[in-house]
């Protein structure tokens, strides 16, 4: 699951500055939303690639 982190994350697992987005298993990402110092970030599908003229 991607995670932004809310603020500084130390840990023997974990290291992430605050605004970075991380991925962690599912249980790791709701133990962290639930301390409120992650939030999930939506993963949006990847765009399709429009070809270019004369492709």
């Amino acid at each position: 699951m991607k995670l932004r982190a809310l603020g500084n994350l130390s840990g023997p697992d974990l290291n992430a500055e605050q605004g970075t987005e991380f991925s962690v298993t599912a249980d790791k990402a709701q133990e962290l939303i639930d301390r409120k110092i992650a939030e999930q970030v939506e993963e949006k599908p990847s765009a399709k690639r429009k070809p270019a003229e004369g492709e």
